[in-house]
């Protein structure tokens, strides 16, 4: 059985201590205890437009750009056949110089009445209920205004993703580089076995449940956080992106 990757390490303690973490070894080497990602458990049940202050600064630096994290629930098991019922978004704050992330701002969960009823499997899946949903609607230009300024858009299924923000958001602004936590980074060269959230979070250290969009969104974040390398590819990955293709002179 391999070691499991902790990196608890690289979080301040202050912020340790506020979400009430601890070491994973400290019942001793025959004990491990997991640590719930912070403020996972408070975004499964958020309010609709409510947005949640993450508050978790790791030491800015005054050079901070934004980034987004973005999630979607659709009525389908398979996101990219269904409509939009959950869009989760986050913004957040990195070093340019350093390949860091240094903040985590606020994230808020918008719900949708698709005008179909849930399946009971979408249910369980995402805790949203019928009634949940009833007179809901997204104001896009609420979800624009809160992507304004921002470099990159960072998702664990970025086709599907993206794929769905299209179809939804008539005027979404196309011009937000999309980089995938899943397809992007090689996590098997980082020692992971597997590249699901939830497995590459235990390796961590870390745990969540994976019902609301918001959730999805913080649990991305964390994981990137943690893993300031992985964070780094994705970074490399977005100068591969702009660099403009090269053309063969006749």
């Amino acid at each position: 059985m391999k070691p499991l990757k902790i990196y608890q390490s690289q979080l301040p303690s202050d912020i340790m201590l506020k979400h009430s973490c601890r070491p994973p070894f400290a019942l001793g080497k025959n004990a491990l205890i997991l640590n719930r990602v912070p403020l996972t458990n408070e975004l499964n049940s958020i309010a609709s437009g409510q947005r949640l202050r993450l508050n978790i600064d790791m030491k800015s630096l005054g050079e901070e750009r934004k980034f987004a994290v973005i999630g979607c629930k659709t009525t389908h098991e398979d996101s990219s056949d269904g409509t939009l019922i959950d869009l989760g978004l986050l913004i957040g704050r990195y070093s340019p110089s350093q390949q860091r992330i240094t903040r985590l701002d606020y994230a808020f969960s918008l719900l949708e009445d698709p005008h179909v009823n849930l399946s009971s499997t979408i249910t369980e899946r995402t805790g949203i209920q019928n009634s949940d949903l009833k007179g809901q609607s997204i104001c896009d230009s609420f979800v624009y205004e809160h992507l304004e300024n921002v470099d990159f858009i960072i998702t664990h299924h970025a086709p599907t993703q993206r794929s769905v923000c299209y179809q939804r958001f008539s005027r979404f602004p196309k011009h937000i580089p999309w980089v995938c936590a899943h397809n992007n980074i090689d996590w098997k060269a980082f020692g992971h076995t597997l590249a699901s959230l939830e497995s590459l979070l235990f390796d961590y250290g870390w745990f969540f449940e994976s019902q609301r969009a918001s959730a999805d969104c913080m649990a991305t974040a964390w994981l990137m956080l943690v893993s300031s390398l992985p964070f780094k590819t994705l970074l490399n990955e977005l100068i591969i992106q702009q660099k403009p293709p090269a053309y063969e002179v006749a």
